[in-house]
């Protein structure tokens, strides 16, 4: 019935640690080897997941930059991508620069305009850096929930004809992210499933947070973490485990392992 996993990454499938249990990657060979694919749907960057599986591959798509970028593992090759212009990146940074930090995501790299921590490149100029760069994901970090819902609102306000999402990585960092319009993680799998000749029916997706719930909501069997916000739960058909408990490994026993045992 099912045919492809999509699954988020941080708070997902990764701990608190992110580290993916050794017994989860087992899990997950041992469906892909029955001939089910299985995706990593994230908003970190491309080069950030393939790092996890320079050693030994697991995962047949990545779906980065919540949509903007899509990558076959498999065949290594980018099936889509899709950045922001320039001209809406200008504004945004204008308005934003003095009160905000703001990290821009080429297909490769995440960068700042100051204040680099050890994963992040510093912008010297950005009319030079948006001139040789491609942007596919924008954060702009905020210290409260409130703060970033307003934000998040005033960019909107703005009609940039981006697609804005609230999210959350760690406790106390509250970020607004925007992809160029039309994109999100529910986009890029149905692209996925175009290539694959998959019904969104046949599609299993498992999050924990706000760029999950469109998916999560559209397709045939939609899983929320138990460490997941509680606007995916709302959506989800099934809850698991969480992530420092091995929820996403459950859930494949559960749908592909041990029902086909039984």
């Amino acid at each position: 019935m099912y045919k492809i996993v999509i699954c988020d990454f941080d708070r997902t499938l990764v701990d608190d640690d992110l580290a993916i249990p050794i017994s989860t990657v087992l899990t997950i060979d041992e469906i892909r080897r029955q001939d089910y694919k299985f995706t990593v749907a994230t908003g970190r960057g491309l080069n950030y997941i393939l790092d996890y599986i320079k050693d030994v591959n697991f995962i047949d798509y990545i779906i980065s930059l919540n949509g903007s970028y899509i990558y076959d593992v498999i065949n290594e090759e980018v099936i889509y991508e899709k950045a922001i212009t320039k001209a809406i990146i200008k504004k945004i940074i204008s308005k934003y620069k003095k009160d905000y930090k703001i990290c821009l995501y080429t297909d490769h790299s995440k960068c700042v305009l100051e204040n680099a921590k050890n994963d992040e490149i510093i912008i010297r100029d950005i009319t030079d850096f948006l001139k040789n760069n491609k942007i596919y994901k924008v954060e702009i970090h905020t210290k409260t929930s409130k703060e970033r819902k307003e934000l998040k609102n005033q960019i909107d306000e703005m009609k940039l004809n981006i697609n804005t999402s609230l999210q959350e990585y760690i406790k106390e960092d509250y970020l607004v992210e925007f992809t160029a319009n039309n994109i999100s993680k529910y986009t890029a799998t149905l692209k996925i499933a175009k290539k694959e000749k998959i019904k969104k029916e046949e599609i299993i997706a498992i999050g924990d947070n706000y760029n999950d719930i469109e998916l999560i909501k559209n397709v045939g069997y939609g899983v929320s973490m138990d460490n997941a916000i509680k606007e995916v739960k709302k959506v989800a058909r099934k809850n698991t485990l969480s992530n420092n408990e091995k929820g996403v490994e459950k859930v494949l026993k559960e749908l592909f392992i041990n029902k086909k045992e039984g």
